[in-house]
């Protein structure tokens, strides 16, 4: 009886502290293309560390055309008639990470793929929401002195973004999933495996609050604009071209 009391406080707190996180303040577009270079000064330096591998051949096609397929679903959202061409990097680190610049640079680790990425619609989960960020230059105001050389613990914090810019992501990406293949359920299942797996995701996400303020926020926006609230439905459905893909970066 005390836990339950003691998670219904925590859970009350939680959700009291996302109704008093304040809105972002708008920025202008010269704030937002200072931004943008700067973003993509940093990431030009570390894709270029030793623990960075580009991504190449059969397995780049094979990630630009899921990348093609998530921009088709949507074209509403995916408007840009110019948009940066895709490229790919792998981090050799346990760690679950991934990452984008907004140059259309995107970043996972070898953690990630390997423990997590079990299925395409968890690749497809975290494409959708980097490529979201790419589309609409979703980035973080912190500043790193340019130097050359970064830590991964570096580049990991100056990406991170407020928790009401990330569940504004999620709701995005989950509406994108959804309009993509009725696959939104497995993008909640996605949020759902980071918070499961929090020692893991630490590293990742920084706070250990995040990831429940997060998850909360999204599922408030599918009961309200979905009307779910039966079992999830799983789709662990994987082409061919997926498992061949890991086997090749592994």
């Amino acid at each position: 009886m005390k836990n339950l009391i003691f998670l219904i406080f925590i859970s009350c707190s939680l959700l009291e502290k996302i109704s008093n996180t304040k809105t972002p303040q708008k920025i202008t577009l010269e704030k937002k293309d200072r931004i943008k270079n700067h973003h993509e000064l940093i990431f030009n330096d570390f894709v270029n560390d030793k623990t960075v591998k580009k991504i190449s051949g059969i397995t780049l096609s094979y990630l630009r055309n899921l990348s093609n397929k998530i921009i088709l679903s949507y074209p509403r959202f995916f408007k840009k008639k110019q948009r940066p061409e895709l490229t790919f990097y792998l981090i050799d680190d346990k760690k679950p990470i991934y990452l984008s610049s907004p140059d259309g640079k995107v970043l996972f680790s070898k953690g990630l793929l390997a423990k997590y990425l079990e299925n395409e619609s968890q690749l497809k989960s975290f494409l959708t929401y980097e490529m979201i960020r790419i589309e609409k230059n979703i980035y973080s105001l912190k500043t790193l002195h340019p130097k050359g050389s970064y830590t991964l613990n570096e580049i990991v914090s100056f990406s991170r973004l407020p928790v009401q810019e990330k569940i504004k992501l999620h709701q995005w990406a989950y509406h994108i999933t959804e309009k993509l293949n009725k696959d939104g359920d497995n993008y909640l299942i996605w949020l759902k495996i980071h918070n499961r797996n929090f020692i893991d995701f630490e590293f990742f996400v920084g706070d250990k609050y995040t990831l429940f303020m997060e998850e909360q926020g999204l599922r408030e926006f599918i009961v309200k604009n979905y009307s779910k609230r039966d079992a999830l439905i799983r789709n662990t459905k994987s082409s061919k071209d997926f498992y061949k893909f890991k086997n090749r970066l592994l």
